[in-house]
């Protein structure tokens, strides 16, 4: 029995532990590009998700194809940045000061459904 757990809700517990053995898994790959070194001074301009696959506790399963994507861009929030940093990324900060970004300043360049599990 679990320290602090009473007798009655041992069953709980065991549901919950088999659960668990029944579970999957998820992996993304996240990536994002900045136009500086750190959070505040500096902005996030893209972000994305890739669905990587599935482990089941014995065995990582990969997609099939590596479609499964979620892409935003955003909107800098800041005047500071380093040159370098938008050479690396090859994003058009100017471009992005200047669109009119759907939800709240981010905009999506490409989004397929990810997994249900």
């Amino acid at each position: 029995m679990l320290q602090g757990i009473s007798a009655r809700e041992e069953p709980i517990d065991a549901m919950v532990r088999d659960q668990l053995a029944k579970s999957t898994d998820v992996y993304f790959s996240a990536d994002v590009e900045t136009d500086g070194p750190i959070p505040g001074p500096f902005s996030l301009l893209s972000f994305a998700l890739v669905y990587a696959g599935t482990f089941d506790g014995k065995t990582f399963k990969r997609p099939s194809a590596l479609d499964k994507v979620f892409y935003r861009e955003l909107k800098p929030i800041s005047e500071d940045f380093q040159p370098e940093a938008l050479r690396v990324n090859g994003l058009d900060r100017d471009g992005l000061k200047r669109r009119q970004l759907a939800g709240g300043g981010s905009r999506n360049r490409r989004c397929g459904k990810l997994p249900n599990g």
